[in-house]
Formats: C-alpha cells, structure tokens, sequence
C-alpha cells in the first residue's frame, strides 16, 4: 500500500522540478492505509510533508529530529477520473499527475511500454504521471510517462510508457488527480 505515498511524493517532487525530495515514511505516516484518496487528502490537507532528508526511507519509526523540518504546505489538487483530454491538459500546463489503476500486467513485468490490452494483475498500483507522447497509431492516441515506484530496473531506469487506452477500456479502473500549486 506504501505505493501511494512514493507516487504521490514523486508527483509532488515533479512539480517542484526535482529541488525537492519527499520523505514518503513521512507521507505514509499520515494516513498508513493503502489508499490513493487518502494519500492526496493527507497531501492537500495543511499538514505538509517534510524532505526525506529529516525521515529517511530506512527508517521505520520517526527520528526525534524530524519534528523541527519545514514542511511543504503548498499543494493542491483535482480529481480528473479517467478523463483523459484533462489529464493531458494538466500536464501540458507543467501539472503532474497521480494515478491509482489497476495493476497492468506488463507493469508488473517490468516492460518499458505498456499496451492498452495488457492484462490486470487483480491488484492496484499508483504512480506519478510525469508526461506525455501522443502516437495515433497507438490506442488511446499515445503514451502517459509513468514514474514508478519499484525502481531504476523497471523499464527505462524507473519510467514505463501506459498506453493511453489501458486507462479507457471497460473494467479498468484509473483515477487521476492533477498536483498542482
């Protein structure tokens, strides 16, 4: 369930443009369900999030240390559901995005381009959406640029490519939110 923090902390630290690294521990911590909507309520809710460096990922219980960093307060977001024009919208306008799906197979095999009829795992999964490459040859009109939080061995060093039409088929589940300022 730890996913939806390190999705939601990569889409946060997109938006800053990477000066910013998120303690997902701490984001976690927060809420501790496995729950995407969770995750963004504890984000946007004013309780901020501190930098990994005052709560690292290692550490499972809080430093003492951690109670004196500066917490980031200066999110927002919007639910988009699975309305694909406004997701490439936001990102068009420099937004990132955070998806929850369910778990595509070939993510799951850690393949660097994932088609729109890959099947489903029977779990969920969320990711930071970094961007966009529209292709009228593939389902949907293109790829969204997926940062993943399973490591530098999944696809191309951490990022997969979704066809845009996993997210339209029947049956799937995606909802997206735009992180934004």
């Amino acid at each position: 369930g730890t996913c939806s923090a390190f999705g939601l902390a990569a889409a946060a630290e997109n938006l800053l443009g990477g000066k910013v690294d998120f303690s997902e521990r701490h984001l976690w911590s927060q809420y501790c369900v496995p729950s995407s909507k969770s995750a963004i309520k504890t984000l946007t809710s004013g309780k901020g999030v501190i930098e990994e460096t005052w709560w690292p990922q290692n550490y499972k219980y809080a430093p003492g240390s951690y109670s004196k960093a500066t917490r980031f307060k200066v999110f927002e977001s919007r639910l988009l559901e699975d309305d694909v024009p406004s997701m490439l919208e936001a990102l068009a306008r420099g937004n990132p995005l955070y998806l929850a799906l369910n778990t595509p197979s070939e993510m799951k095999a850690h393949k660097a381009v994932i088609s729109a009829g890959s099947g489903r795992t029977g779990g969920g999964h969320a990711v930071a959406i970094v961007g966009y490459r529209l292709d009228e040859t593939v389902e949907g009109g293109g790829y969204l640029l997926v940062k993943n939080s399973w490591g530098a061995s999944v696809g191309e060093k951490g990022y997969q490519w979704l066809a845009i039409g996993y997210c339209a088929r029947k049956g799937n589940y995606c909802t997206a939110w735009s992180i934004e300022r």
